[in-house]
């Protein structure tokens, strides 16, 4: 049996035994992947580091193609993303970006796009700007991952045919925006024209400018998430707080 070696994110891991533990990985090359890591809940674990939710490191896996469940015989750790585990803004923020992942995409599917744009956000966050409690950081780090999850796996918001107008409306069911006043079946969000400026910044990868139509932004992708996925995330409550059953109406 060969081994693989991947840049690897653990996004979730359970216990399997007493000194065993289930993980999934968010891999460059292969993509998402679940394996079993014997072993690892060891006082002496041959796991540098051991294996613990979202770290960063290279990890030797072995990946039968008829079989769901894969093995990590190695794990060397490469990042730990230590200032996420001291404050609790940004740890519930990257918890919210692993959990998206983990509900978006199918097992073994390589996004290498959005493995980079992990590592970057958590990166972002252990500084003083995106792991503030307050302030643009966060808000930009979450704007950005979920434009580039949406985008990834197919789902990105329509912006070509967007009104011209100050307020346009959002159909989360089609993924398109339209006149505000619509009589299309199905639930219509408005949105203002600055937030709507964000979202095309985002599509061209252009430096989204402190606002709060950024924050209105990110708060807009977080909503259309939910209804892209059919459930809401766990950790959704955490970043966004308490949302409205009819989705984020005016205030976007």
């Amino acid at each position: 049996m060969s081994v693989t070696h991947e840049d690897a994110i653990c996004l979730r891991h359970w216990e399997y035994s007493e000194t065993s533990q289930v993980v999934s990985l968010l891999t460059r090359r292969v993509g998402l992947v679940r394996a079993l890591a014997k072993g690892s809940r060891r006082p002496k674990t041959p796991f540098s580091g051991g294996v613990e939710l979202l770290t960063r490191g290279t990890a030797g896996l072995i990946i039968k193609p008829d079989v769901d469940l894969s093995l990590l015989t190695e794990w060397d750790l490469v990042e730990t993303f230590s200032r996420l585990r001291t404050r609790l803004v940004p740890y519930h923020v990257a918890s919210y970006l692993a959990e998206l992942t983990q509900l978006a995409l199918r097992d073994r599917d390589p996004h290498p796009a959005l493995f980079d744009g992990l590592v970057a956000s958590l990166r972002a966050l252990c500084t003083d700007e995106g792991g503030a409690a307050e302030g643009s950081g966060r808000w930009s780090v979450l704007a950005s991952f979920q434009w580039g999850l949406l985008e990834e796996t197919g789902y990105r918001p329509h912006l070509e045919d967007a009104p011209d107008l100050d307020v346009v409306g959002f159909s989360p069911e089609r993924g398109e925006f339209v006149a505000s006043d619509s009589v299309l079946n199905g639930e219509i969000w408005k949105v203002r024209r600055e937030t709507l400026g964000v979202l095309r910044a985002l599509e061209e990868g252009a430096r989204v400018e402190v606002s709060p139509a950024l924050e209105r932004g990110a708060r807009l992708l977080g909503w259309y998430l939910r209804v892209v996925l059919g459930r809401e995330p766990h950790t959704f409550p955490l970043v966004f707080g308490e949302a409205a059953p009819s989705g984020p109406g005016a205030r976007t």
